[in-house]
């Protein structure tokens, strides 16, 4: 039951979860709302705000989507919405992209069960009673109807987001879906939230007990990647160590905030954390199998290698490294690893001064000064680039880079 002694206190909760006015009105005032007030209005089934966007609402916070829920055949309220519509038969759900922008998840009230451990669920259609009781974390488990305001909520739910406590459902939440381990870690962080203590007991069976080993490596590396791109993410993954879940990884906050610094707000930031947290855990790269993040995974722990024996690299770039040396360290690396390079100063130097250093030559100027075609003309223009780099030539001096560049093809 919600509670009825309006002047009790709340501890996190920032709106009265017994005052529909005052949610629907929080509700109102949230991207695309108007749009799905208005489609709720034109249809007869029962529809319910749920989860993670009524979470957000009750502490005050901008829900990332909205999440409904229909009592019901969702059809009407996706045809309601109109918009642009992503359907996922199996499960029952539909997400719509609304002008503007701002995207509506909606599923039908439905249960959820397990043929085996690690399993994707099979899906019925049930009541929202049922359907509050098999999400992931308590906290979660809460909706508000979107015509009255009433709230609906499974077991302690209010009371745990009002505490910030993490408790799952039951006793086999992580045995069904150990994914939910990895969710958990990130509501720990971005909610500030505590373990309920049986819940943490749950969890650090599942794992000893080789959860994790019964779903599919394509599943826990999405949620890997979900928490490369929290709000705190070197926070969200030493949750996860702190819980046992692997890969393990080289957190260093201090690493990060220089890659950020350095690469500025065009660098996709979950490239940046990869590059600053790799490892050699063969988990990681079991993981994260994309060409693009394997090359953050090399080139990262390339830059962070101690360095000094010859092999890889050559040892720590001093502050006032020629620009010719800072070169051959970076060039061909992604802006993301040299951003987390150890060597910060070298790093900013190439990324703010000298990466876009061009030549006022060409191939075509050193071939009809007789240089043939191939590797040969390559390392020419090589050597007049480094010459710019050093400050042996200027960079618009034609003539010095071509006589610079015929030097070092003959």
């Amino acid at each position: 039951m919600l509670r009825e002694d309006a002047a009790v206190a709340f501890r996190w909760l920032h709106l009265d979860p017994a005052d529909p006015a005052a949610l629907l009105a929080a509700v109102r005032g949230l991207p695309g709302a108007d749009a799905l007030l208005a489609a709720v209005g034109a249809v007869d089934e029962p529809v319910h705000l749920v989860g993670g966007a009524v979470r957000d609402v009750l502490v005050g916070r901008v829900p990332r989507e909205l999440d409904v829920v229909v009592e019901g055949d969702p059809a009407p309220l996706l045809a309601a919405l109109g918009g642009e519509a992503r359907s996922h038969e199996r499960f029952e759900t539909a997400t719509v992209t609304l002008a503007g922008g701002a995207t509506v998840d909606v599923a039908r009230s439905r249960s959820e069960t397990y043929a085996e451990p690690g399993a994707l669920p099979e899906v019925e259609p049930a009541p929202l009673a049922i359907d509050l009781h098999r999400r992931d974390v308590s906290l979660n488990a809460i909706a508000i109807d979107l015509r009255t305001g009433a709230v609906h909520q499974a077991g302690t739910a209010i009371a745990d987001l009002d505490g910030a406590l993490l408790r799952v459902l039951h006793p086999a939440s992580f045995v069904d879906d150990p994914t939910r381990l990895w969710r958990l870690v990130r509501y720990e962080v971005r909610l500030a939230a505590d373990w309920d203590p049986i819940t943490w007991h749950l969890a650090q069976a599942a794992i000893q007990h080789g959860a994790l080993e019964t779903v599919s490596v394509q599943r826990l590396a999405t949620e890997l990647r979900l928490a490369l791109r929290e709000p705190d993410p070197i926070g969200a993954l030493a949750a996860a160590q702190r819980l046992g879940l692997p890969p393990t990884l080289d957190l260093d906050a201090v690493r990060l905030d220089q890659a950020e610094r350095l690469a500025g707000a065009t660098v996709d930031p979950a490239a940046l954390v990869l590059a600053t947290v790799a490892t050699d855990d063969p988990q990681l790269a079991r993981m994260l199998d994309r060409r693009e993040e394997r090359a953050l995974i090399e080139a990262g722990l390339l830059l962070r290698q101690p360095g000094g024996d010859g092999r890889d690299r050559p040892g720590p770039l001093s502050e006032h490294a020629a620009g010719s040396v800072i070169r051959r360290r970076f060039e061909s690396l992604p802006v993301a690893a040299v951003a987390a390079a150890p060597d910060a100063e070298a790093a900013r130097r190439w990324l703010t001064e000298l990466v876009g250093v061009g030549l006022a030559v060409d191939g075509d100027d050193l071939m009809a000064a007789g240089v043939a075609a191939g590797p040969l003309l390559g390392r020419a223009l090589a050597a007049a680039r480094d010459a710019i780099l050093d400050g042996e030539v200027g960079p618009l001096d034609r003539d010095g880079q071509l006589r610079i560049a015929l030097r070092a093809a003959c």
